[in-house]
């Protein structure tokens, strides 16, 4: 359970039941970096999932170098 709740978890009718009641830091992901370089497109498609050589006008899904996806509507 998480850091400052032992007490509140061990008064609780439920959770009498356990003998081990263990106070823990969440740690399994402390920062998320980026690339220091900016994402470009590597792929463009339209709405339906068909490839296209560059954005058409209407909405566009456009795939990025560090694996995100973008929706632009282009007018």
């Amino acid at each position: 359970m998480p850091a400052g709740s032992k007490e509140a978890y061990e008064n609780a009718e439920y959770w009498k039941n356990f003998s081990n009641i263990v106070e823990l830091v969440p740690s399994a992901i402390e920062e998320i970096e980026r690339d220091s370089a900016e994402a470009t497109a590597v792929g463009y498609y339209s709405p339906d999932g068909k490839v296209v050589t560059q954005p058409a006008k209407g909405i566009n899904i456009i795939k990025m170098t560090d694996g995100t996806t973008r929706k632009v509507m282009v007018k």
